[in-house]
């Protein structure tokens, strides 16, 4: 070169202040090294051009800056290259906008590069068609980034600026008429025009309408851009990233010259962008679909290609995804555009993709969760490099920033929204997402400088509203106006049935008829995800062969059912509505709905799946149950996001951001952080879409704003196989500072790696996300973050891509399959080569540099070749240019017949299939060993091998063995992970293996195990292992699945409400809470379409076309006018009526209050308490929206709570199973982190409370948004300072409080109803009073108004009143005697016996047809009436009880626990360990461990009363529990807080003995009451008052002189309700009864005896027969000894002081011990030395020996 060039280039540092180094080399070879930019100065005198690699944008003003201003022309070998280089492989000292290899602190060096690359463009430019370097020359000559490299390649331009002015005139925008012909000089005619030679150079490969004027007149420099790619004939190449970044306007330049058809019609725009010529091309059709005779299809096609935005509603099965794709390959061919498609579901994805595979089209790729890391590398590789023109994401993908990077590289031609019906369906709460898609499409369009980017939506469900929905969504944040494509077609190939079903039973054997009625493809949708598993289980069983599928699914389970059932492997898929959009297998005949759909949507979508081949028919059944529906509430309120939980959340977000306008957090942290209830993290994928939708909700608000997510990858593999092999790394280790770092890293480790042996672990802490290991194992992030690092620095961890491999079949057939396709593909690769030889035999030439076909040439060839008539009239001087622009030989690619190549390779020997063909080709074409693949008409492809092609022959060997190699090695490997410590490795060499078998493998550890121990394997590179592993998955040798990775998942939150004390308000919730109110009307709109279905087809028909075409408040009024409220409902008619039905006016008015935080029910005895509570709480959970774990229900035994339990489940089902009903005490010890025990309940509540105040207890344990009280007059002072601490620290809390002070009969134990009464008065608190009685009979209620009235400070003011028509009675005896128990016992003898006899009477009446006679009482019980003695003692208990079974009455003893607990139980104990033995580790349990460990215990110990206490906890505790699982602490818990009364209720006898204390929450038909004498105090009056309000029809009070209050109290009576009260005496002297029982406690033996007799004490058997005492108190059995063969006395139970003292009592009074025997085993703890012993505990028969000892006295 004539002229003398330096290039440069300057090193500064990186707050760019300061100049670091300046290196420079010119044209000559001289070199500059300084730091001086003076010297630089000097080093470019007497140079003409300064040249370097970004010296325009960086060292040209950075150096001006430091005074060192350039003035010399500048040439930016960065613009030169990608103008100069614009195809594939581009400039190879060129990665992305850097010179490759770039040394640091080495600028000379670098401006050497610039120098190679200066000398390389100058080659470049030379070998350019003349006309092409003179368009370049006119658009870029005088253009900065240009002007020096103009000056050397065209030097005599440098003459013609002879004028001083010209640059200013140029600058200016003058130009003289000579100094343009001055110019043209070179050109053929010179009095063209730049644009004039641009259209006839470019003739044929842009619109001949093109406003190129404008584009050289406004964007000369990204036209020439624009027109280097055209100039290319790789279809893959692509304008390169940091052109589209700093000049995005060349994208719209591509798109203006080469996508856009004009008016006119040119031929360019008639051959390139006409549809049907490449709906032909691309899918073979001949023509688009018609709906309704409207050529819509084609409508919508041509308003995408013409850059519209338009909405489109098509019909299921109507080709909407054609619609789309057909402009997508379009714009891929012609201005190298990516459209991306957001996708719902990962089903669509994949089979949308698979289809366009089978159709030869590889320009489509997914990345979702499905991939394996190697094909999600490959995906982002062909998106970046250009092959992909259509890529398929979920809308959750727009927040990886990888993925903005990607698009950034890319001209985006639009976005696809498919199923747009899912913006309103899922946008609100599901998938949030959505929502992001038009910010994103925002943000990338700025970004791309501001050029709009259309839209296109697809779906087929879509009602006006939801269609008005998506246009203002993108008018109001694009500008978009959408144009709306609509059908109202129908699918006529699908017949739609009902069949109603009574049960489970019931529609599984109509399913079972159905599938095995039709022969056919068939899909069947349920509801929840665990039904999918059961059904396909159950079926399969019953021999019809079904899979699973949903969405929680691991990806490639999922992936190898959907696969198998579109393949046809299986006929019979169950599947949630995961499955329910866009899957495409065309001969489905049967569509079953197991449980009808959520919506109607939803049901024509399902439905839909059937028969997508219109010359095919499907039969639709839904099997309906009226409880579908109800589970369709329940799913949506358990997913409703509650107002209270965006609190929450918002509190959270405050927290978090510590005053920071933004922060990063993951999902799991802001939970924390909100104090989220632990129910609702159970699940991980709840706690992603909850707090996601939280945000969303409070971004729309207006209080943040959600940015990319910012994930961070800790490590990709673990290098060691056992944990043991980890431990010693890490002991040795010295990059552990500390031994708690070292224990936090073993038990990390342990986590990490039973996470990678599972697909998706779901027991344990096997967790690979950094948060969730920190949650779940109570390590601070931090110290995670920090073992993790040193477990790298230790070589415990690493990135070398650990990830899963499963062989297809056995290894046999595998290595079978391997070797078939790679004896295909040899014999492909040889007859490719020689059709390519012959091609260019016959004049056809190959490109040198890894080219392919020319983009015109590529057409011509679709057909054969033929000049069109525009060809034969071109010009001569257009003929010769094109030729001049062809210069030479034309490139064309190669047609092949699949046919014949199948045939071919078939007599050669292989074993080949067409699908086997294209399976290769597609993978040649993704791995880049082709640049074009295409359909050319039936079973015809086009290819266009790359450079690459030539070497495959050679190199399919080393890959023949490489894979090979890398299967045998999979097959070997595919064993069970070892056990912990086990060192033991597979043997190689295997010959088979179990079909299915995981093999954990690492990329880079298997690179290395092949280089070892292969000779000649030196050479592999990762490359080669990813392209091996990739050739095994696409030919279905092995499949791939996803990769090994320690993350955390945050996401960046920036708050845009600043303000500490604003709260989320409930006018910002209005919008949710509209949208959940449309969920549920679609509940029970799709109810009302089934019950149409059932009465008329065609009404059904008409009311789908009325719900999708009519104004919705239209189609509302017509089809609910009469109900219109029940829409409002979220739940279904049947269940409203269930929780509404039969009550009170007040009690009604209870359960429709929803607006009062505080609520107080004042509840009489008898008036349903029990049944409004429960009603109340079926209110909260079903129709106030109130989640599950935001209500609490507080009760005061567990008695009480497993009835309201039982009681819920009868009313409202399966929703009332997780219902949180639990004791104070229970709930305490749930704040403090302990199991509850009824022993150590003493001050629990109290320090629970402490703990609250305190900040020591989780938010989450504590965050409600309901509390429930039942039995408030129970509560003691520490009780209501529990709930006054949940009320501060829920300062919007609801509190519903139920009790009767009347009632309050435990003040020994410190309740207190003024508690209750201080919550009525201090919380402006809304009181009701229930007086109704519907328990006892009129005169009944009287008396107890009138006992009442005596008690003083009473919440209740009006009067108990009887709400039946029951006959009732009162007797009260006085008795001169203080001995009851036998009067009591004769008393009810006679009772039962009268009553017998009346019921013999009114059956003998019925029987001779007599309807007169109704009994002797209105409304009289057919069934066996019940009775009850209540007592003030246990002793008197005990009394009438031996009496009563002593006169040969059966009668059930509630006794208290007797010092021990239940859980203490030797035969509890004992089911406990069965229950272990069944669990292993787990720490749930199913029903039928439980009772097969159960039925274990019984046999072991016998029946006795203790193993009849298991069968009823047992009995107990599943009827309130989940029908499937449990937990254990939840079943350990329940055992700990039942007391032994709660289970001694003996439901088979007619009496029922117990103090009045444990007679509270019952009622009996008749009620004998013992009272003695005591101080009538209000307590006294309480306890009695409940005795007496227990009674339904009759009621006795036994009076032990001198004791005559109720005596007394109706003396004189007027009460016409008391009028029959009989008052009698007895005067009878009455004895003892001649029986008695003696339950001993702990108290009454010493338990010091018992120390080191554990074993001794458990051989014994509860119930077996003693002897003793004897005067040391000592009782002793006798057993057999079969070693000695003798009987043997053991000495086994001792009484204690007490209780030899207690027996003394008893011998005085006349009673002796008649029998004796072991009443019962317990545990107790030694707190002397902290052993637990067995302590036996006799039972002692005594009977009277002295009959004068039973006088009045």
């Amino acid at each position: 070169m004539s002229q003398r060039v330096v290039f440069l280039d300057t090193e500064f540092s990186a707050d760019g202040k300061r100049l670091l180094d300046v290196g420079a080399i010119d044209s000559e070879g001289r070199i500059l090294h300084e730091k001086d930019p003076a010297a630089l100065l000097k080093f470019l005198k007497g140079a003409d051009v300064a040249a370097g690699h970004n010296i325009v944008e960086f060292d040209a003003p950075m150096l001006a800056e430091k005074g060192a201003a350039i003035a010399l022309a500048l040439a930016d070998t960065l613009f030169l290259s990608s103008l100069l280089f614009p195809k594939k492989p581009y400039h190879r000292l060129i990665k992305n906008d850097k010179i490759d290899g770039s040394e640091l602190n080495n600028p000379v060096a670098d401006a050497q590069k610039s120098r190679t690359v200066f000398d390389e463009s100058l080659d470049a430019y030379a070998r350019l068609d003349p006309e092409l370097r003179r368009i370049y020359r006119d658009l870029l000559s005088d253009k900065r980034p240009f002007e020096g490299f103009f000056l050397v390649a065209d030097p005599t331009e440098k003459k013609r600026e002879a004028s001083p002015f010209s640059r200013i005139r140029r600058f200016l925008g003058i130009e003289h008429e000579k100094e343009k012909l001055e110019k043209s000089d070179s050109a053929d005619v010179p009095d063209l025009s730049t644009a004039e030679r641009i259209r006839r150079f470019f003739h044929g490969l842009i619109c001949e309408h093109a406003p190129v004027e404008d584009l050289v007149r406004e964007y000369p420099v990204e036209l020439a851009y624009a027109l280097a790619l055209i100039s290319t004939d790789d279809r893959s190449s692509v304008t390169p990233a940091w052109v589209s970044c700093r000049m995005p306007a060349v994208e719209e330049v591509m798109s203006t010259l080469r996508s856009r058809p004009c008016k006119e019609g040119c031929s360019y725009c008639r051959e390139k962008l006409d549809p049907k010529a490449n709906l032909k091309r691309f899918f073979g059709f001949e023509g688009f679909r018609l709906y309704g005779g409207e050529p819509l299809q084609e409508r919508a096609v041509r308003a995408a290609v013409a850059g519209e935005s338009l909405l489109a509603i098509f019909p299921t099965g109507g080709g909407k995804s054609l619609t789309f794709q057909l402009p997508a390959l379009m714009a891929g061919q012609t201005a190298r555009g990516l459209t991306v498609v957001i996708s719902p579901l990962q089903s669509l994805m994949k089979d949308q993709v698979d289809h366009l595979v089978a159709a030869g089209i590889s320009e489509a790729v997914t990345i979702n969760g499905q991939l394996d890391p190697v094909e999600r590398a490959k995906a982002y590789e062909l998106i970046v490099d250009g092959t992909a023109s259509l890529l398929y994401i979920a809308p959750e993908t727009l927040r990886s920033k990888t993925m903005r990077r990607a698009l950034l590289t890319r001209h985006i031609e639009r976005f696809v929204i498919d199923e747009a019906h899912c913006f309103s369906a899922w946008g609100q709460d599901f998938r949030v997402d959505y929502l992001f898609i038009a910010d994103f499409i925002a943000a990338l369009s700025k970004e791309k400088g501001g050029i709009p980017i259309p839209v296109s939506c697809f779906t087929a469900t879509a009602k006006r509203k939801v269609i008005q929905d998506i246009c203002d969504y993108f008018k109001e944040k694009l500008d978009l106006k959408l144009t709306i494509y609509a059908t109202s077609a129908a699918r006529t190939n699908l017949h739609y049935r009902v069949i109603e079903t009574a049960d489970e039973k019931e529609k599984y054997a109509r399913l079972r008829e159905l599938l095995e009625s039709h022969d056919c493809p068939a899909i069947v949708y349920t509801s929840t995800v665990r039904d999918t598993y059961v059904l396909a289980k159950r079926l399969t069983e019953d021999g019809l062969f079904a899979l699973a599928y949903n969405g929680k699914m691991n990806s490639p389970e999922r992936a190898r059912n959907q696969n198998d059932f579109i393949s046809g492997a299986a006929r019979i898929i169950v599947a949630t509505n995961a499955f329910g959009m866009g899957v495409d297998k065309k001969d489905v005949g049967l569509v079953v709905h197991y449980s009808i759909s959520a919506s109607l949507e939803n049901y024509v979508q399902e439905a839909g799946r059937g028969a997508r081949d219109p010359d095919l028919e499907a039969d639709c059944y839904v099997l309906f149950c009226e409880d579908d529906l109800e589970m369709h509430f329940q799913i949506i309120n358990n997913s409703r996001l509650s107002l209270k939980e965006i609190k929450d959340i918002w509190r959270g977000v405050k927290e978090l951001s510590r005053g920071r306008g933004a922060f990063t957090s993951s999902a799991l942290e802001i939970a924390r952080a909100a104090g989220l209830n632990d129910a609702a993290l159970s699940d991980n994928q709840e706690i992603e879409t909850k707090i996601r939708s939280a945000l969303a909700a409070l971004e729309d608000a207006g209080y943040i704003k959600r940015e990319m997510n910012a994930p961070r990858v800790y490590a990709t593999s673990i290098q060691v196989r056992t944990l043991m092999e980890g431990k010693d790394i890490i002991e040795r280790s010295k990059d552990f500072p500390t031994d708690e770092m070292r224990t936090h890293a073993v038990r990390i480790l342990g986590s990490l790696i039973s996470a990678s042996r599972t697909s998706q672990a779901t027991q344990g802490e096997a967790e690979t996300r950094v948060d969730y290991l920190s949650d779940r194992l109570g390590i601070p992030k931090s110290a995670v973050v920090s073992a993790i690092s040193a477990m790298r620095m230790a070589g415990v961890l690493k990135d070398d891509n650990d990830m899963k491999a499963v062989v297809s079949g056995s290894s046999r057939k595998a290595q079978r399959v391997l070797a078939e396709t790679l004896a295909l593909e040899a014999y492909l690769i040889a007859a490719v080569n020689e059709l390519k030889a012959r091609a260019e035999a016959e004049g056809v030439e190959w490109a040198e540099d890894d080219d392919g076909t020319d983009e015109a040439d590529w057409a011509d060839w679709t057909e054969e070749t033929q000049e069109s008539q525009e060809n034969q009239n071109q010009t001569k001087g257009q003929k010769q240019q094109k030729q001049q622009k062809q210069q030479g030989p034309r490139k064309r690619p190669l047609t092949l017949s699949l046919k014949e190549l199948n045939m071919c390779a078939q007599e050669a020997g292989c074993t080949a299939s067409v699908k086997a063909i294209r399976t290769i080709f597609h993978y040649w074409r993704i791995a880049g060993l082709l640049n074009g693949l295409a359909n050319a008409g039936e079973q015809c492809v086009q290819i266009v091998p790359a450079r690459r092609f030539e070497k495959l022959a050679a190199s399919h060997e080393a890959r023949k063995a490489l894979c090979s190699w890398i299967l045998q090695w999979l097959c070997d490997h595919a064993a069970s992970p070892a056990a912990e410590g086990d060192e033991k490795k597979p043997a190689p060499g295997r010959a088979s293996r179990e079909a299915g078998s995981e093999t954990d493998f690492s990329l880079v550890g298997l690179m290395k195990r092949y280089k070892s121990e292969q000779l000649l394997a030196g050479g592999t590179t990762l490359s080669d292992v990813r392209d091996a592993l990739l050739f095994l998955s696409k030919t279905g040798v092995i499949t791939l699945e996803g990769g090994f990775m320690v993350i955390y998942n945050a996401m960046t939150i920036k708050r845009l409400n600043l303000d500490n004390r604003s709260q989320y308000r409930k006018e910002d919730y209005r919008k949710l809470d509209a949208y959940y109110k449309q969920k549920i009307q679609q509940v029970h709109i799709i109810g009302r379409y089934v019950a149409l279905l059932l009465r008329d087809y065609g009404e059904a028909l008409q009311f789908v076309r009325d719900y999708f075409e009519m104004d919705y408040r239209i189609f509302v009024k017509r089809y609910f006018e009469d109900d219109d409220a029940i829409l409002s409902q979220p739940v279904g008619k049947k269940l409203k009526e269930r929780i509404y039905g039969g009550l009170s006016a007040v009690q009604r008015a209870i359960i429709d209050d929803k607006e009062s935080q505080f609520i107080a029910v004042a509840a009489g005895p008898g008036s349903g308490k029990t049944r409004v509570l429960v009603h109340k709480i079926a209110s909260l959970l079903l129709l106030e929206g109130v989640k599950r774990e935001q209500l609490l229900v507080l009760t005061f035994s567990r008695a009480a709570a497993t009835v309201f339990k039982q009681r819920l489940i009868e009313l409202i089902g399966t929703a009332a199973h997780y219902a949180p009903i639990k004791t104070f005490h229970s709930f305490a010890f749930d704040l403090m982190g302990r199991l509850g025990n009824l022993d150590e309940s003493a001050g629990a509540v109290a320090q629970a409370t402490k703990m609250i105040a305190e900040n020591m207890v989780e938010p989450s344990r504590i965050s409600k948004s309901v509390v429930v009280i039942d039995e408030a007059q129970d509560m003691n002072a520490e009780d209501y300072a529990l709930v006054k601490a949940l009320i501060e620290r829920n300062p919007d809390m609801r509190v519903i409080a139920v009790g009767d002070d009347d009632q309050n009969v435990y003040e020994f134990r410190g309740s207190d109803p003024a508690n209750f009464r201080g919550f009525a008065q201090h919380h402006a608190t809304r009181c009701y009073e229930m007086p109704e009685n519907y328990r006892s009979a009129a005169p009944i209620v009287a008396l107890a108004n009138r006992f009442a009235a005596d008690i003083r400070e009473r919440m209740k003011h009006e009067p108990l009143r009887a709400a039946n028509d029951i006959a009732g009675r009162i007797a009260v005896i006085d008795y001169r005697s203080k001995l009851l128990a036998q009067p009591i016992v004769e008393a009810i003898a006679r009772e039962m016996k009268e009553a017998k006899e009346a019921q013999q009477a009114q059956e003998k009446t019925e029987a001779d047809g007599s309807a007169e006679k109704k009994g002797s009482r209105k409304g009289a019980r057919k069934n066996a009436r019940t009775y009850a003695v209540l007592t003030h003692t246990n002793v008197e208990a005990q009394e009438v009880h031996a009496a009563l079974i002593q006169a040969g009455i059966r009668a059930s003893l509630v006794e208290g626990s007797r010092e021990f607990a239940l859980y203490n139980l030797l035969e509890v104990r004992a089911f406990l360990k069965a229950i272990d033995k069944r669990r292993g580790d787990s720490p749930v349990l199913k029903h039928e461990d439980i009772t097969e460990a159960c039925t274990e215990t019984c046999r072991h110990y016998g029946k006795t009363r203790a193993t009849r206490l298991v069968e009823n906890l047992t009995a107990l505790f599943l009827s309130i529990s989940p029908t499937e699982t449990v937990y254990y602490s939840d079943l350990v818990e329940f055992i700990r807080e039942t007391r032994f009364e709660d289970l001694q209720r003996d439901a088979a006898a007619p009496v029922t003995v117990c103090t009045i204390h444990k007679a509270k929450g019952t009622e009996f038909d008749s009620v004998h009451v013992w009272l003695t004498p005591e101080r009538m105090d209000d307590e006294a009056r309480r306890r009695i008052f409940v005795a007496i309000t227990r009674a339904r029809e009759a009621l006795t009070i036994h009076e032990a002189a001198p004791f005559t209050l109720f005596t007394s109290l109706l003396q004189g009576t007027k009460d016409k309700d008391l009028a029959g009260t009989q008052i009698l005496s007895d005067d009878k002297a009455w004895e003892r009864p001649e029986k008695i029982v003696l339950e001993l406690t702990l108290r009454d033996v010493n338990l010091g005896f018992y120390k080191g007799k554990k074993a001794l004490i458990c051989s014994v058997r509860t119930g077996s027969d003693m002897m003793g005492p004897d005067k040391h108190g000592i009782f002793r059995v006798v057993v057999n000894d079969r070693t000695a063969g003798s009987r043997r006395t053991l000495f086994v139970a001792q009484l204690s002081r007490a209780g030899r003292k207690h027996l003394e009592r008893l011998n005085a009074i006349g009673y002796g011990v008649h029998s004796v025997t072991a009443g019962a085993i317990v545990a107790w703890l030694d707190k002397d030395t902290g052993n637990e012993e067995a302590v036996l505990i006799p039972r002692l028969t005594l009977v009277r020996t002295n009959t004068n000892t039973g006088g009045a006295s």
